[in-house]
């Protein structure tokens, strides 16, 4: 069995999901685009947003969630968004790079093991129907779907769905994704997350928008609380 292992990591060796050069087996980076890197910090962070804080009070909160604190009870992330995590993140969502969803899930749960572990249900930001037209996959729900398998924690793929046709988030403003993305989801079986712990998963937080207004609808139908996971987040 070992002999076979390494004849098939010498014809398939793992690659850097950015450079694709050859890296140590089960390796997800080579050390030069490792080093560029940023990952999350660990402390210093508001509770809820994971936004980093220069100044951290008694209560570790940023001033946006002070004032107007969102839906969802955290949201966590692995990687700053920068050109490194971008460029996988944009081979998984345009490029066909599907497998990359699974390593993206396994690093998820190896960075945040036991925050998953601790939820009832695994939930992703859902596709509208005519997107999925085109695009065919959903990169959230693969994520989603790789994390349940790795952790064992159920998903639902159809409870929390999207209704509302909306324009790309990355091309509006701050103001402008608020309002495009308002009353874009459904929960079907408005009884199914009743007390349920509900982990939603997307591949990268920018403004919060999306993760938010899907968060206000978990919560509207009963979720007990709402964690979001994110493989990036975006520094604002």
């Amino acid at each position: 069995m070992e002999i076979y292992k390494k004849i098939l990591e010498f014809i398939f060796p793992s690659k850097c999901l950015s450079c694709q050069k050859i890296t140590l087996p089960q390796g997800y980076f080579c050390a030069e685009c490792f080093s560029k890197l940023k990952i999350g910090v660990s402390g210093g962070m508001c509770n809820i947003c994971s936004t980093s804080l220069e100044y951290a009070d008694e209560l570790d909160i940023c001033p946006k969630c002070a004032v107007s604190p969102p839906f969802f009870d955290r949201a966590i992330y692995i990687y700053e968004y920068n050109k490194i995590s971008r460029k996988i993140v944009t081979n998984l969502k345009f490029f066909d790079k599907t497998n990359f969803a699974k390593y993206m899930a396994d690093m998820i749960f190896r960075s945040f093991s036991h925050e998953v572990l601790d939820h009832d249900y695994i939930v992703f930001v859902p596709m509208h129907r005519k997107r999925m037209s085109v695009r065919f996959y959903n990169q959230a729900a693969l994520i989603a779907k790789f994390l349940s398998k790795v952790s064992g924690v159920q998903i639902d793929y159809t409870n929390l769905s999207r209704v509302k046709f909306t324009k790309p988030q990355a091309l509006l403003s701050k103001a402008e994704r608020m309002e495009n993305i308002k009353n874009a989801f459904r929960v079907r079986d408005s009884k199914l997350f009743v007390g349920k712990k509900l982990l939603i998963i997307d591949d990268v937080f920018t403004s919060g928008a999306t993760l938010n207004e899907c968060s206000r609808l978990l919560k509207k139908y009963g979720a007990s609380r709402v964690t979001a996971i994110t493989f990036a987040k975006t520094m604002l």
